[in-house]
């Protein structure tokens, strides 16, 4: 950045230059006013009237684009340095921003930018400018390893990863090998963590190296050890887990091998070589081994072992012999216990298993048992068995039934059987309600809805709320209404839950003011609107809740069209919000389905295309785009916005792919990604895009069948751009509010072909 060097005597005059603006007189009191006072600014250039008149200078050679930015970059850097010296430190982040955008090569603002990140706990944007700080100056890896080493403590591994991996492509860090071998073993080792056991193994190759050479790499044992963080042993102990959890069973046994051979008395060992035997067809060696563990009973993984067993005998053809073992084994061991049902249950022996997981579940109740015996009554088709069983599941596992989640999916893809157990459960409504299980009926609930049997489902769901006031189950049944346009039904779930005991849950407010709204009660969303924000205004309320609730007003008033409205509530939103703003609330706020100032901006820029007033559209992504450059909808809606308008259609272009490749499966991306094509002038490709988009399950909108028209057109294909454009204004016509304007402009396309 060979302008920062000029800084240092230059910049009590640039500070100057930079916040001239601030020390105008504003005082601007009607539309006239300012009129004059930008014609006068603009030709004598005086500050106050009895100034002296400054002619001003054109200069012999327009300043090129490059210059333009270096002056801008200039700006900004005082203004951030301005605010980092007050404290402000929000300010300072986004003046540092500025920065980047008009000089990407500025490491000081990168390295200012992260920092500040830090501090304001925005860890995103802090791994992403330390990473672009690193590219610019590798030498720097130090801060670098420094944050990761935080984050891996933090436990936040996938940001520690992220920066581990860019820093084990630094140069400088690879020439210095004590810290290269430890940032390779610390990644392996997160890699583990994540079960991402090829790149472990891969990252681990660097350090098995070293620890078969240390010379070769210029470390003693003290300057390995210290490297490593453990033994040498107990590091290949790590990386041959690793290579055994990405198939790499020779290489795992070569080196359990190796550890065998340097220490006694690790019956564990055993264990691990037996699982790579029986993995390269071995099992005879895998058998002694397991066998050489069970006789030590030295070690504490008895039920690991023998799982192995059973794996080496069956592979053996001798599993008649495991079963009397396993019983024995188990007498006194309740986790064999379960390995025995689960045996028993493998083996078809059903009654035999059914009562050992009863008996294990009344005694040492386990997750594996309540999902076993779930699959058990659903593989003997015994619905009655299985309704009440869920209902014991949900009671002993504090009424939920996550245990059973994926058992449950199970039986909704099983039609003949869901339709049994949908039987069992109306019988059983009919008994005196004391003989019912809630948990039952709820479970039956979930299947259905699992099952898209909707009607079966949102009945379960009220019977269910006959017997308990759950918030859970008003707001699972509230959803099922509104995702099928059932918004009536769906207001009177949301209001009653909230009247009962959901009044501070904002999700509840926030369905409740979205289904009065897509019900056309405009009047009464906006009460509701009014009612969450009174609730929520509280100073004890977090600000991204309050920010939540004002959002919910202008969102009825942008879904009604009412772009004045709408534009004055997000802009007072943002004006209330902006210095509080940070996408990384947005990560640990799960709950909200959106952040509120982000939904503000993409709202605005919305209502900005509305009217044709790009230029402040685009105002609105950029700003998203500033702390969220992935944002995978920013990059598409502007890279759309610019097609749109045929300019940066390059950048555009890489814009929307890093949207697609985000979300391959997203129409409307698909359909941006096909626009810009088209702009660009490859139309067979664009062709293929929107084929593929018109394709997809929401394919059947009337803009890409509008686009695939075009593009065929100007394949010169005129019958089937005939078609696509009759297919676009068919959907047009079909549409709750039929837009005369574009019906009317796809009729002239029609036109040019007849």
């Amino acid at each position: 950045m060979h302008w920062l060097r000029k800084l240092k005597w230059a910049l009590p005059f640039i500070l100057l230059t930079a916040f001239y603006p601030l020390f105008q007189i504003r005082a601007c009191a009607s539309e006239s006013d300012t009129q004059k006072a930008v014609s006068k600014k603009t030709t004598d250039l005086r500050i106050q009237s009895l100034d002296d008149r400054v002619p001003s200078l054109n200069p012999l050679r327009p300043r090129t684009q490059e210059q333009d930015n270096e002056i801008q970059a200039i700006a900004w850097f005082c203004t951030a340095f301005l605010h980092q010296t007050r404290g402000e430190n929000l300010a300072a982040f986004r003046a540092y921003q500025q920065v980047v955008h008009f000089d990407a090569g500025s490491t000081e603002s990168y390295q200012a930018l992260w920092r500040l990140a830090l501090e304001m706990r925005r860890i995103d944007s802090a791994v992403r400018y330390l990473v672009s700080m690193l590219k610019l100056d590798p030498n720097g890896y130090q801060e670098v390893y420094q944050l990761a080493q935080m984050l891996t403590r933090s436990q936040d591994h996938s940001h520690a990863v992220q920066l581990l991996e860019q820093l084990s492509q630094s140069e400088p860090l690879q020439e210095n090998r004590m810290a290269y071998l430890s940032v390779m073993n610390q990644l392996g080792q997160l890699y583990s963590k994540q079960e991402r056991f090829s790149k472990a193994a891969k990252a681990y190759q660097q350090v098995r190296l070293a620890i078969d050479n240390p010379e070769s790499q210029g470390l003693d044992e003290s300057r390995l050890k210290r490297a490593l963080g453990v033994p040498p042993l107990r590091a290949y102990f790590q990386i041959a887990q690793s290579y055994q959890k990405a198939g790499k069973h020779h290489d795992a046994l070569t080196l359990f091998k190796h550890i065998g051979e340097q220490q006694e008395n690790y019956p564990e060992l055993n264990l691990e070589k037996a699982a790579s035997y029986i993995a390269t067809g071995e099992p005879q060696i895998a058998h002694d081994a397991i066998t050489s563990y069970l006789e030590e009973q030295a070690g504490s993984s008895q039920r690991k072992a023998y799982q192995l067993l059973g794996l080496a005998l069956d592979k053996l053809s001798r599993s008649s012999e495991f079963l009397p073992q396993l019983e024995e084994a188990a007498k006194n061991n309740s986790s064999l216990k379960y390995l025995l049902a689960n045996r028993l249950l493998s083996e078809g022996e059903y009654e035999r298993a059914r009562l050992l997981y009863i008996s294990l579940l009344a005694q040492t109740p386990q997750p594996e048992g309540f999902q076993k015996l779930t699959s058990l009554f659903h593989k003997t088709e015994n619905p009655e068995q299985l309704f009440d069983h869920l209902g014991r599941t949900w009671r002993e596992n504090n009424n939920r039934l996550d245990v059973v989640r994926r058992e449950l999916r199970d039986v909704a893809k099983d039609d003949v059987f869901l339709k049994s157990l949908v039987s069992v459960a109306k019988k059983q409504l009919q008994k005196d309600d004391s003989e019912i299980s809630t948990g039952s009926i709820y479970a039956v609930a979930r299947i259905t809805e699992i099952a898209e049997l909707i009607d079966e489902s949102i009945a379960f769901y009220r019977e269910s709320l006959k017997r308990s006031s759950d918030p859970r189950w008003h707001f699972q049944l509230g959803l099922l209404l509104f995702r099928n346009n059932r918004y009536e039904e769906a207001t009177v779930v949301f209001r009653n839950a909230i009247n009962q005991n959901a009044r501070t849950a904002v999700m509840f407010h926030v369905f409740l003011v979205r289904a009065l709204t897509l019900d056309s009660k405009t009047d009464k969303a906006l009460e509701a609107a009014t009612e969450a924000r009174e609730i929520f205004s509280s100073g004890r309320s977090p600000a991204y809740l309050r920010a939540a609730m004002e959002a919910l007003q202008a969102w009825i008033y942008y879904y009604a069209r009412e772009w004045d409205k709408a534009e004055s509530a997000y802009q007072a939103l943002i004006d209330s919000y902006w210095d509080e703003w940070t996408y990384g609330l947005a990560e640990s706020q799960q709950m909200l389905p959106l952040n509120a100032l982000r939904e503000a901006h993409f709202m605005l820029s919305n209502i900005y295309v509305e009217r044709g007033d790009h230029d402040r559209s685009e105002e609105m992504l950029l700003r998203i785009l500033n702390d969220s450059p992935d944002d995978p909808h920013a990059n598409n809606d502007l890279g759309y916005l610019w097609a749109d308008q045929e300019k940066n259609l390059l950048q555009a272009e890489k814009m929307i792919r890093k949207a697609v490749d985000a979300e391959p499966q997203n129409t409307a991306y698909m359909d941006s990604l096909g626009w810009v094509l088209f702009k660009l002038n490859k139309a067979e490709e664009a062709r293929d895009t929107l084929k593929q988009a018109s394709q997809q399950p929401d394919g059947d909108d009337p803009v890409i069948w509008d686009h695939l028209g075009d593009v065929y057109f100007q394949l010169k294909q005129s019958d089937q751009a005939k078609s696509s454009w009759e297919k676009s204004m068919d959907l047009l016509k079909k549409a709750q509010e039929p837009d005369a304007e574009q019906i009317d402009q796809i009729r002239k396309k029609i036109d040019q072909i007849r």
